[in-house]
């Protein structure tokens, strides 16, 4: 599974962070959660830096992960979009961030909702 380095973000314009902890994940990737975590504050700090916008995903579903809440949390009030599930886990603290920080927020049905809201953030 690729996961891109700030080293990667040199030329990008808008890079996409798909919020969800998994504990298999970050054993697959032979991680921690506290290095995944850093990993991602550090593509944010490039992405700053590079004037890149910050697209977020949230497609977790029924079930919340305080991981997940954390990172939905140093991801979401970084960013300049973000779609997400409605009546999800997540809905309401994606509702709070939105407002708290004036990012416009997507809510959609399904994932299978998701293409429209996604292109329309690169017209």
């Amino acid at each position: 599974m690729p996961q891109a380095r700030s080293a990667d973000l040199k030329e990008a314009k808008t890079i996409v962070l798909v919020v969800g902890y998994s504990s298999l994940g970050t054993k697959l990737q032979s991680k921690s959660y506290e290095e995944e975590k850093m990993r991602i504050e550090k593509l944010i700090e490039k992405a700053k830096e590079n004037n890149s916008t910050i697209l977020t995903v949230v497609m977790g579903g029924e079930q919340s992960h305080n991981n997940t809440e954390e990172l939905l949390r140093l991801i979401g009030t970084q960013s300049d979009y973000m779609i997400g599930l409605r009546e999800s886990s997540n809905e309401s603290i994606l509702t709070e961030l939105a407002k708290e920080r004036d990012i416009p927020l997507t809510l959609v049905s399904g994932v299978n909702d998701i293409s429209e809201p996604f292109a329309s953030a690169f017209r």
